[in-house]
């Protein structure tokens, strides 16, 4: 009985893991071929986090999203968001917005350091020229926190051409 109570009287005192931030995020290519970001925050709180954030591009014969090796790669930037233009990360990044607000940014694929990634261990960041050859894809935003799963925005389907130009791809009506 005593050991009982003090297994219940320690599990009573333990703090409550801190919920996951409610955000919504978004991506979409803009005529001129630049990518534009958006994070909500639909919480009544101001949101204060760090977190992991990844422009991913994967081909529409790859599997599911997920961060199991893979034999179709995709290519990945991972983003800092702290300041007004995004740029290239190599880990965290702290993400700050009002409460029941709305952040953009505006960036380019040529601004951000790309990866090739087929497994846990991503490859060598490269220029977007260097790591993701031309041809048609699936864009998202995804961010994670901690071994959370992760958020991601709906995916859109760019095309990558011969030059390197970004552009959305027509959804045939989806």
């Amino acid at each position: 009985m005593v050991v009982r109570l003090a297994v219940a009287f320690l599990a009573m005192s333990q703090p409550a893991p801190s919920p996951l931030p409610r955000l919504i995020p978004f991506v979409a290519v803009t005529p001129r071929g630049d990518i534009e970001l958006r994070i909500d925050n639909p919480s009544p709180k101001p949101l204060d986090v760090s977190l992991v954030v990844e422009l991913v591009l994967d081909r529409p014969d790859s599997a599911a999203p997920s961060e199991t090796p893979s034999t179709v790669p995709s290519y990945r930037a991972r983003l800092d968001l702290a300041d007004a233009v995004p740029h290239a990360s190599e880990s965290e990044t702290r993400v700050q917005i009002v409460a029941k607000a709305s952040r953009k940014w505006l960036t380019s694929a040529a601004r951000l350091q790309w990866y090739e990634h087929r497994s846990a261990i991503p490859f060598a960041p490269r220029s977007f020229i260097q790591a993701v050859p031309p041809g048609h894809y699936s864009m998202a935003l995804r961010m994670a926190k901690d071994q959370s799963p992760w958020w991601h925005s709906e995916e859109i389907a760019v095309t990558i051409d011969g030059t390197h130009g970004l552009r959305l791809r027509d959804n045939g009506g989806k």
